[in-house]
């Protein structure tokens, strides 16, 4: 017969089975509990960010007339300016403008290496009062359609004080 094994007090089965559920405690939190601790605090991130888009689409949605309005805003700057019609478009209005505020103008087209976003380029001269071609100037800075200025020279007109004269390189771009 094999010897009996040490007799064990109550009190030290006790903490026996208390140290057996504390080391099973802690290894049912770490290999359980924490990990779908953490799986909760991604997914209540993801949460936060889907509704947040959700409520940027509903925003889309419930206002159609606005959303149609932001299109019909962003529609100048969409069109293809490679076309004969917009670059016509674009000439025209600069004249018109210029006429409207009394104001000698000259177009002529730049030639040279256009870059791949460059639809057309083009030198613009005015002549008139100073505060028409400083208004002139602004309102070609700030037309709806994708240009770019990269050259404004102004100076008095020779003989004449009273005049200024602007010339302006335009280019306009495609997307």
């Amino acid at each position: 017969m094999s010897a009996p094994g040490p007799r064990w007090s109550s009190r030290e089965r006790q903490l026996g089975v208390f140290a057996a559920l504390l080391v099973g405690c802690w290894a049912l939190l770490a290999s359980v509990l924490q990990p779908l601790w953490e799986r909760a605090g991604e997914l209540s991130a993801d949460v936060d960010r889907l509704r947040a888009r959700l409520a940027g689409m509903e925003r889309a949605v419930g206002d159609p007339a606005g959303a149609e309005e932001a299109y019909r805003a962003a529609a100048a700057y969409l069109a293809d300016p490679a076309e004969a019609g917009s670059q016509r478009e674009l000439l025209t209005e600069l004249e018109s403008r210029a006429r409207s505020a009394a104001l000698t103008i000259g177009l002529r087209p730049r030639q040279g290496a256009a870059r791949a976003t460059e639809a057309f380029a083009l030198e613009l001269e005015v002549q008139g009062e100073q505060a028409s071609v400083l208004r002139f100037v602004d309102e070609v800075l700030r037309l709806p359609r994708l240009i770019s200025v990269p050259r404004v020279h102004m100076s008095a007109s020779p003989g004449q004080n009273q005049l200024l004269r602007a010339t302006l390189i335009v280019k306009h771009h495609r997307l």
